[in-house]
């Protein structure tokens, strides 16, 4: 029996496709919706949310480094507990929606997801809580509708006193009342630094709005603004 002899040319394209099939093999994806009530991971490649996404008092969601959390509507996640979303700089988590078709309507119930809301009313109820985001992107989130809703693209932070908030970009958020990115007010304290904000929009504060209500204070280093735009410029507003 003679040997099979292949070309250089032929081993490298079966090579490549073998790694191919191996890596798509590997990708991961999962579908959430509803309460969080124990400690969870999230951990998958692609993170599908089909609804809304509340995460209880003294529970914790972790998602991994890399993983893509895609909303496939404009839901939400509420949380009164914690959330970590700790990537880093090979591995960033991205927040972001499945079809941005329609988003720079402001009108329009499509083509964005609602943000994360933290909201700790009534007082107390998530004080002493600590939640942080590292090396993560915030994209395509909208706040529209009715009061509170209308608050905070990506982020809205009431009554809820330890966020912090390192080398995460903020980008095509929009808000129709004030925080294009991050609504914050009623004894929130979030610390932001090395982070971007571009291309944000709102009535006040295209980036960031803060309201000083109770002991509201915010801490913000080295960050960078580009292009972020408000119709109105109010105090505390960026």
């Amino acid at each position: 029996m003679k040997n099979l002899k292949l070309p250089l040319q032929v081993l490298i394209v079966i090579l490549f496709f073998s790694f191919t099939i191996n890596y798509l093999s590997a990708q991961t994806t999962i579908e959430v919706s509803g309460e969080i009530q124990n400690d969870t991971v999230w951990n998958a490649d692609t993170v599908k949310v089909t609804g809304d996404i509340s995460i209880n008092p003294l529970v914790t969601l972790t998602i991994k480094p890399g993983v893509v959390v895609q909303f496939q509507g404009p839901y939400e996640i509420s949380v009164k507990g914690t959330l970590d979303a700790i990537g880093n700089s090979d591995s960033i988590i991205l927040f972001t929606v499945k079809d941005t078709t329609g988003f720079s309507n402001h009108e329009s119930d499509s083509g964005y997801w609602r943000g994360i809301l933290y909201n700790g009313y009534p007082l107390g109820e998530i004080q002493g809580n600590t939640s942080d985001f590292e090396y993560c992107i915030f994209e395509y989130s909208k706040a529209i509708g009715e009061y509170p809703d209308w608050q905070g693209g990506a982020l809205m932070i009431v009554w809820y006193d330890n966020i912090n908030i390192n080398h995460c970009v903020f980008r095509n958020n929009l808000s129709n009342e004030a925080g294009g990115a991050i609504y914050a007010t009623i004894n929130a304290c979030p610390e932001i630094s090395n982070c971007l904000f571009e291309h944000n929009i709102a009535q006040w504060g295209g980036a960031i709005y803060i309201k000083q209500q109770g002991i509201a204070d915010g801490t913000f280093i080295d960050n960078t603004f580009y292009n972020n735009l408000a119709l109105v410029m109010v105090e505390h507003s960026i």
